[in-house]
């Protein structure tokens, strides 16, 4: 699976892990959104401005607003996408 999420569609990212059952892509849409598990679990959370459809094996997902995935170092992960949109959203206040 794959999910190429453009930065500026990116409006909040926070560390939360979670167990989907099993590994891979798996779509909750109830939730409207996307869970990209390894070892049976996610650790951060991307929350999108616009829905966005993930690539799976058999072709892209419905359009989903919040990715949930796993991460090598999530902490870093979120952290640097943290500073970042605080970055951006002074800028754009200006």
């Amino acid at each position: 699976a794959q999910a190429d999420i453009a930065f500026d569609n990116i409006v909040g990212v926070e560390l939360s892990r979670r167990s989907p059952r099993g590994d891979g892509l798996k779509v909750a849409p109830g939730e409207n959104a996307a869970y990209l598990a390894v070892g049976g679990t996610t650790d951060v959370i991307f929350r999108l401005r616009n829905p966005q459809a993930v690539q799976g094996w058999l072709g892209p997902t419905r359009p989903v607003t919040v990715v949930h995935l796993a991460a090598d170092e999530p902490e870093r992960l979120a952290g640097e996408v943290g500073k970042r949109l605080q970055a951006l959203q002074a800028v754009l206040r200006r």
